[in-house]
């Protein structure tokens, strides 16, 4: 029996028809008398009878209200009981009543779907060693029993969508003389005002900790809405007599809950406006979280109404399986920081799109200007892998070789080509949110055709001066030193590396375009770290007006130093790394590629190498800038997207615009619009 309840558990075989009692046998078997891990057992038997026929249709369609399996089962159940003999009904009803009596519901209510720590570390270190280690069987607790007998999230909706006939028979086995229901009454009424008064000391805590109160502009304490909670639950639940709640007594209960609300959204305005922290994120959630458990018991109280009996095991049994996904814990909290991540880093890469021919032209010589750096920065890496450095100092040398090049294009805003991608698709993601109509998809599509420009005239420039620079620097070489920068063989090896035909090329250049969305990534973290911690206001507050100046420049290039800095790690280390753990790793950038392709084919020598190799290696750059631009772009766009709460479909409709307008005018990639242009032709289907 218990290898077969073992299997059931950690493998859903509950849920396949093996053998089990039946009915009669089950009900026969009800004894109040019993050891109380005994009629446990009884009862998980039960529920597993009731839960048993699970359809096939009931999983692939959604069934409409009360029409439920498990509520015809039950009806079953409770008919085939009422046509037993008093005894085995007393015995049934008993049962049950004796489980009710001896086991503590405390824990059920008031920690059952919620956080169990104030921090989200603690409670992410937790969840994942329940998940590891086997808990331990505590019969005496009602949340332990209610977890091992509800082994479903569909048990929920059986369990709140029950007829409310079928609950009224329910309640007649129970209860079958008035007046039978009073001690359970009482015993789950003590547990509620039990459950309430710990949650009241949660509210008070976590609402009054000094991180909440500075976001919510609650300097008081007796002022706050979160001490008022607390007080006054506390002289709700802490008699021990029973009397019924006025109704101002309800309002004023209800005006409180409200005003606490006030302070969550107040404290999250402030994180959206100052900075995000993952902790204050969660305290937010987690107060959240139990006030609408204390709304949910006050309405038991209050109205002792089975429908609130019913809402409330449903969201129980939601809740306990939501609090074991390590999954949703991450998820839910860190959507904020996601969220404000992803705005920070649009700010940024708002400055990276050109919507005229003007700002077209500037990027154009910004670009140039990059390639020009480009160039020393390929110089510098053929010269640090000359000198045969240990891995690690070679991934130093290198880091500080990319992380300086990219820095000073920042400082003399020069502009990176696959930079751009990662920053202008969030900046992008900003508009996703609002469309609703045709024309807000064309408004879209042009945003994307602007940012598709602004990344060709990048490249170009990039590699307008890349080019033409390392045959110059080449030369100079040469000249000074009676040999090229790189040797014959050294640069037939690199010509072969850019083949996406024979080397890996394309899985090198998709993972750089990974590297690029994650430095973005980094810049936005960054700047929403420097804003949270408060760090311009530390030094506008200085007398000193250099450190005001200082205050000012950090806020505007704190992004910037972040995304560079990490580009720059991610770049010079991925290839040590790969080498530190034996894995073939190694990244392809197109401008740096770009020059090391002219530094090998001035070491080779032109008349050296045939047209086939050439034109792999320049059909492999041409691949190397797609996927940097493609692959970063995608996942700063979706990650924007998710952290927008935008539905992944509109990606169908965009891209389908998007096609049409390269069909009929495919030179609006590349070139700024001038002069009228040509009607593109809707699509067949219409845009819902």
């Amino acid at each position: 029996m218990n290898f077969r309840r073992t299997l059931s558990r950690h493998f859903g075989l509950e849920k396949i028809p093996l053998f089990r009692p039946d009915l009669q046998t089950l009900l026969t078997q009800a004894d109040p008398k019993a050891p109380l891990s005994e009629r446990i057992r009884w009862l998980e038997e039960v529920i597993s009878w009731i839960r048993l026929p699970f359809a096939l249709e009931q999983r692939k369609e959604k069934k409409s209200r009360h029409e439920h399996i498990q509520d015809g089962r039950v009806k079953f159940l409770l008919i085939h009981l009422e046509q037993q003999s008093p005894e085995l009904r007393n015995a049934v009803a008993e049962t049950l009543k004796s489980i009710l009596l001896e086991t503590d519901p405390v824990g059920l209510f008031s920690q059952v779907g919620l956080g169990r720590d104030s921090s989200l570390v603690v409670e992410a270190s937790d969840r994942l060693l329940r998940k590891i280690l086997p808990s331990p069987r505590i019969d005496s607790d009602l949340s332990e029993l209610f977890i091992r007998i509800f082994r479903s999230e569909e048990d929920a909706d059986w369990v709140e969508n029950l007829e409310d006939e079928t609950i009224g028979q329910l309640h007649q086995v129970l209860f079958p003389v008035s007046g039978s229901k009073a001690h359970v009454q009482e015993h789950f009424r003590a547990s509620i005002n039990s459950s309430l008064i710990i949650l009241a000391a949660q509210i008070s805590a976590v609402g009054l900790s000094p991180e909440i109160r500075e976001r919510s502009e609650v300097r008081v304490a007796s002022k706050s809405w979160f001490f008022q909670m607390g007080c006054e639950l506390y002289a709700l639940c802490s008699t021990d007599e029973h009397q019924p709640v006025s109704e101002e007594e309800r309002r004023k209960l209800q005006r409180i809950l409200e005003g606490c609300r006030s302070e969550i959204k107040a404290a999250l305005d402030h994180l959206n406006q100052y900075g995000v922290s993952v902790s204050i994120v969660y305290r937010l959630e987690l107060l959240e979280q139990t006030i609408e458990r204390c709304e949910k018991l006050l309405a038991i109280l209050f109205l002792e109404a089975g429908t609130h009996w019913q809402k409330l095991l449903a969201d129980l049994v939601r809740g306990s399986f939501a609090h074991r996904k390590l999954s949703e814990l991450i998820q839910n909290n860190l959507h904020l920081m996601a969220r404000k991540v992803v705005e920070r880093v649009g700010v940024s890469g708002e400055q990276y799109i050109v919507r005229n021919r003007r700002e077209y032209l500037t990027m154009l010589l910004s670009a140039m200007g990059g390639g020009v750096l480009t160039v020393g920065t390929t110089l510098c890496k053929f010269l640090v892998g000359g000198l045969k450095p240990a891995p690690f100092f070679e991934g130093i040398l290198l880091w500080l070789n990319y992380s300086g090049s990219f820095l000073t294009m920042q400082l003399f805003h020069f502009t990176l080509a696959t930079k751009q991608p990662s920053m202008t698709a969030s900046a992008l993601a900003g508009k996703l949110s609002d469309l609703r109509r045709r024309s807000q998809i064309s408004q879209f599509v042009n945003e994307l055709l602007q940012i598709s420009r602004s990344q060709f005239v990048a490249a170009l420039g990039n590699l307008g001066m890349v080019i033409p620079g390392a045959i110059l620097i080449d030369r100079i070489y040469f000249l000074s030193f009676g040999q090229h920068v790189l040797a014959a063989a050294y640069g037939q090896k690199l010509l072969e590396s850019l083949n996406p035909f024979t080397s890996m090329t394309v899985p090198y250049a998709a993972l750089t375009g990974v590297l690029l969305w994650l430095s973005s990534i980094a810049a936005g973290w960054a700047e929403n770290w420097v804003v949270y911690r408060r760090i311009p206001e530390a030094f506008s507050a200085a007398p000193k007006k250099g450190q005001i100046w200082v205050a000012n420049w950090l806020v505007r290039n704190v992004a910037g130093f972040a995304g560079n800095v990490s580009l720059g790690f991610f770049l010079a280390f991925t290839p040590v790394m790969g080498r530190f753990f034996g894995l073939p790793l190694d990244v392809r950038h197109v401008t740096l590629s770009a020059g090391a392709l002219t530094f090998a084919v001035c070491g080779i020598g032109l008349e050296a190498i045939s047209g086939l190799e050439l034109g792999s290696a320049l059909f492999g750059i041409a691949l190397i800038g797609i996927l940097n631009f493609g692959v970063s772009f995608f996942l700063a766009l979706y990650t924007a997207m998710r952290a927008r709460n935008v539905e992944p479909t509109w990606l169908w409709k965009i891209f389908s615009a998007l096609f049409r307008r390269l069909r009929y005018r495919p030179y609006e990639f590349f070139l700024p619009l001038s002069g009228k242009r040509t009607p593109v032709p809707a699509s067949v289907t219409p845009v819902k």
